[in-house]
Order: structure tokens, then C-alpha cells, then sequence
């Protein structure tokens, strides 16, 4: 990845989560990096989808001249004007109202990003470059109007990679990237910067694993029988059950640039976000389930059980008759316990956590990243272990686990992917080992294998299809060999062959048909020995 050692030309800058993830390397990036490579006049014409939605954009850049137009169906939602010293690039919302300015100078360098609270003229956020080469400043509205100065310092960034996303399952989603003429950055803290670019080097040169390093050995998953072992433990996955903190109520907003809410006060709300001072240090804001020694069973980082504060305890606009805001990116500190304190970086409305937000531990491993609503993790989102190894990705709801989902169990390492419904997993799934080999894959009922299910067995490929209950294959069911061949079809009962069924040799050829017992002979028709000889359990008593 580029380092900067001097002053690039920014394409495009991003605030997350107020710009969407498109600004970066979207219509805008292409036209102004395909003006600076080649000096000459550019245009663009495109239909494509910008924060979720189909959108049509042109635009045309030279160097003393910038048109641009997005529109959203017949909404305009983005207009570039000329004024005395350059242009601006006006960002309006749904509803029309403004939300953000860039301004470009007249060589069409980016000079700073102003970011609004819909409704107000003033803004919140500017970003502009710093005062080092390649250093953006951040200038952050504070209560009392003035604004708070803190410089970021660039750090290299790849979106979208894997060596990425080890840094930031270490360090968090960086809220500032850019697309320069050196290449792409994230921006952050002086000390937070150089770590980044440390564990980058870590990575590039094998010391460090760009993939989360798995500890220990994991037992043999179970597995069904048709001349396959019987004593394996039955797998059943425990990575959904969840140790819930308690819910308390809400505090109100403390008076103190550094916003703390007490666990006996909080209800899993925050106040409204306070600007960071340059070079503070503080805490993070959710804790990430801890492994255990046994089969782990992972708790929340906030509390399943949040409940909102209520209006009357959430400090609330001057006008109270004006309609609720969403605040710019924020950053401040929550308290859980005496033990644990975290850090929250994201959107909040009327002093709960509302929107695109992040928890950071304090060993600065994400907690959770995702959204949120109204307080509570609501839509997609991705939860870790305090180890940094995530723990669950996907559909939340009420700070539940709703919808589609991956769970990863820390321990063993198997996964669990499908649907949830109110925290628990509920209908089609499939396990898998850390080794890829599908464990099984049918329907879960009450977090127990019930009813059609599918187990394929490890390297020899072996499958059982059949009908389960409480995790055991019991009822009719049918086993196969790798190349798909019918070993065994009939009866079952706690993973056993029993009852009345047929074994078949590799050419389909009937070797048994009649009663089992046990996973034995009892008494039928034996047709013919296996080719490759029978296994001791198969062998049959001199009387048969």
C-alpha cells in the first residue's frame, strides 16, 4: 500500500457514516481522478445505486469548470455551483434539506467538507487539510459554538481486502478515508495511525496472520452411522445462547465534556455526543462476549434487555416543537460496570444510539459494528468476541438476533449459518466444522436438529439424509457413500439402524434386508457378503 509524503490531490473524501460508502470510489472519484491523470477535460453519464438507491448522475469537470447533477427518481440530490473563488457541491437529503457543502478551489483541489444538521445553516463537521502534508483537520462544533481542532493523520487503506479487515477487526472501521493521487487512506489519531501502519507491516511480512489465528484442536463432530462410528458425541450448537446482563434504567445527560452512564442509571441509552479533544485518550463502549473454558457461550456486549430512556430524561432540542435530528459522527464513553468501559463512535438521535454506529473494547477490538435503533442494535450488524474473532454477523432486531445470520463458536470454530427469530435459531440451517466439512444441514427447532436433515461426513464423504429428533437421527433415513451410492435405507433410532431396513453393496446390490437391531442383524435376508469384506458389527451369527 502507498504512504504520503507529500500533498496528493484528494478525489474524494468520506465522513462516515454521513457520506455513504459509494463516495469513495463512486461517479465523483472517476471523474476527478481521470481529470487529474490526464489533464484534460472529463465527463460522466451513469445510472447506478448510491446509499441503497437507483440513482442517475452526470457530470463534467475541466479546469475551470465543474457541472454536476444526482438524482434519486426526480429528486435532485446533489448540485455543483460556481462562485467567486471555485465551486461547491451542494448534498441535500430525502427531504431536500441541506446536509452538506465541498467545495473545490478554482484548480479544482478539494479545500474542506462542511457537514450540517438538516434545518440548521451552521455546520457541525468540517474536514479541510492540515496543517502537515498529507494531514486532514477535523474542526468539530461544540456546545458552547466554537469549534474543537484535531488533526488526523493518514494511515494506508484497501477496502474491501482481507489484510483491511484484520486492522480494523483490531482498530475499528476508520470513520475518514480518502481517495488521493498516492493512493487510498484512512484518517485517525497520530498514535492510532502509526499502529495501523505497524501491524500492516506485521501482516505484509508473515509475523502477524492476516486471518485470526485458531487455538487448540476441536473434537470429532458427530457423525451417523451405515458402518460409521457410534460412540461421537453428538454436536449441537450452543454459540446462539447468550448470558444476558441486566437492564436498568436511564440517566440523565451529566453535565461534563466526557459523557458517562452508569450501569445502575443506564438503560442502554447514550447522551448526546461531546467533540474529542486532540490526543484524549478514553475507553470503549461495549464489552464483547468472553471465551470460556467449556463449550462457550457467549454473552452480549450491551445487554439483551435495554430498555430506551424515556423522552423526559433525554436532554431534547430548544424548540421542542421541532422535528428529532440525527447527529453528525459522535464519540463518547459508556460505563456498564465498574469493570467495563467502552467507547461508542457513530449516529445518535435525542441522545440514543440511532443509526450507523461502533463499540470499541478497551484491548480497542470492535465490539460491535452495525446499527441501531432507537438504543438498541436494530439491522445488520457484526458482533465480536473480546478475543477480536466475531461472533455473530447479521440480522438484528431489539437488540436480538432476528433474521438471517452466521454465528462463529470460538472454541471449536464451528459455524452456524441460518435464520434466527428472537435471539435463537429457528428453521433451515447448516454447521459447519473449522475444517469446511458440513456438519449438518436441515431444520433447527428450539436450537435442536429436528426433522429433514443432512449430515456429510468429513473426508470420507459419507451422507446421511433423514428425518432427526433432539439431535439424533431417529424415523427413516438414508445413508450414501462420497460417489453418491445407497449404502443403507430405512429405520433409525438414536443415530442407530433399527427397525426394519436394507444395506446395499457399492453396485446397489442388496446385502441385507429385514429387521436391525442395535446396528445389527436381527432377521431378514442376507443376499451376499461386501466386496471389501463386512465389518465386524456386520458379521452374522452362525444360526442366522
Amino acid at each position: 500500500m502507498p504512504e504520503q509524503t507529500a500533498i496528493p490531490f484528494y478525489y474524494t473524501v468520506r465522513l462516515a457514516p454521513r457520506d455513504p460508502a459509494e463516495m469513495l470510489h463512486g461517479a465523483l472519484y472517476d471523474l476527478r481522478r481521470a481529470y487529474y491523470e490526464s489533464g484534460k477535460r472529463g465527463r460522466v453519464s451513469s445510472h447506478s445505486a448510491y446509499n441503497g438507491f437507483p440513482c442517475h448522475t452526470q457530470g463534467f469537470l475541466s479546469r475551470h469548470n465543474f457541472k454536476w447533477q444526482r438524482r434519486v427518481g426526480h429528486q435532485l440530490r446533489e448540485e455543483a455551483f460556481r462562485f467567486e473563488k471555485g465551486h461547491a457541491l451542494l448534498i441535500r437529503n430525502e427531504q431536500g434539506a441541506l446536509m452538506g457543502r465541498i467545495v473545490y478551489g478554482p484548480d479544482q483541489q478539494w479545500l474542506r467538507s462542511a457537514y450540517v444538521i438538516p434545518g440548521q445553516a451552521e455546520p457541525q463537521v468540517i474536514l479541510q487539510p492540515g496543517p502537515e502534508p498529507g494531514t486532514l483537520l477535523m474542526l468539530t462544533r461544540t456546545g458552547s459554538g466554537s469549534f474543537q481542532k484535531k488533526t488526523l493523520y493518514p494511515a494506508p487503506f484497501a477496502p474491501g481486502t482481507l489484510v483491511q479487515s484484520r486492522i480494523n477487526a483490531q482498530y475499528g472501521e476508520p470513520d475518514v478515508t480518502a481517495s488521493t493521487s498516492q493512493g487510498d487512506f484512512c484518517y485517525t489519531s497520530r498514535e492510532e495511525s502509526e499502529k495501523r501502519a505497524q501491524l500492516l507491516r506485521q501482516i505484509t511480512s508473515g509475523t502477524v496472520p492476516a486471518m485470526p489465528k485458531w487455538q487448540g484442536e476441536s473434537p470429532a463432530p458427530a457423525s451417523f452411522h451405515a458402518s460409521m462410528p457410534t460412540n461421537e458425541k453428538a454436536y449441537q450448537d450452543t454459540s446462539f445462547l447468550f448470558d444476558d446482563e441486566p437492564a436498568a434504567p436511564s440517566q440523565k445527560e451529566p453535565v461534563s465534556e466526557e459523557k458517562t452512564i452508569d450501569e445502575e442509571k443506564a438503560a442502554g441509552t447514550l447522551p448526546p455526543a461531546s467533540a474529542e479533544s486532540e490526543g484524549k485518550e478514553e475507553t470503549p463502549s461495549d464489552p464483547a462476549p468472553e471465551p470460556g473454558d467449556s463449550v462457550p457461550e457467549p454473552r452480549m456486549a450491551e445487554g439483551t434487555n435495554e430498555t430506551p430512556a424515556t423522552p423526559e430524561e433525554i436532554v431534547t432540542p430548544q424548540e421542542s416543537a421541532s422535528p428529532a435530528v440525527t447527529t453528525p459522527p459522535s464519540r463518547c464513553r459508556v460505563t456498564v460496570s465498574a469493570r467495563d468501559s467502552y467507547l461508542y463512535f457513530g449516529e445518535m438521535l435525542e441522545g440514543l444510539r440511532h443509526g450507523r454506529g461502533r463499540t470499541q473494547q478497551s484491548n480497542g477490538y470492535t465490539a460491535y459494528e452495525g446499527t441501531y435503533k432507537n438504543g438498541q442494535r436494530d439491522g445488520w450488524g457484526a458482533y465480536y468476541y473480546r478475543s477480536g474473532e466475531p461472533c455473530y454477523v447479521g440480522s438484528f432486531r431489539e437488540n436480538k438476533r432476528d433474521g438471517i445470520g452466521v454465528t462463529f463458536q470460538e472454541k471449536e470454530h464451528w459455524i452456524h449459518v441460518g435464520s434466527w427469530q428472537k435471539d435463537a435459531p429457528e428453521g433451515v440451517s447448516s454447521l459447519f466444522d473449522k475444517k469446511g466439512n458440513l456438519l449438518y444441514a436441515g431444520m433447527i427447532e428450539n436450537g435442536k436438529k429436528q426433522g429433514a436433515g443432512a449430515v456429510l461426513k468429513g473426508p470420507d464423504g459419507r451422507m446421511f439424509v433423514g428425518k432427526w429428533k433432539d439431535n439424533e437421527p431417529t424415523g427413516e433415513g438414508s445413508a450414501f457413500d462420497r460417489e453418491g451410492n445407497l449404502l443403507y435405507t430405512g429405520s433409525w433410532k438414536n443415530g442407530l439402524r433399527e427397525g426394519e431396513g436394507t444395506s446395499f453393496d457399492k453396485k446397489g446390490r442388496v446385502v441385507f434386508t429385514g429387521l436391525w437391531h442395535n446396528d445389527r442383524y436381527d432377521t431378514g435376508l442376507h443376499l451376499r457378503r461386501l466386496e471389501d469384506g463386512r465389518e465386524s458389527n456386520d458379521e452374522m451369527d452362525e444360526n442366522d
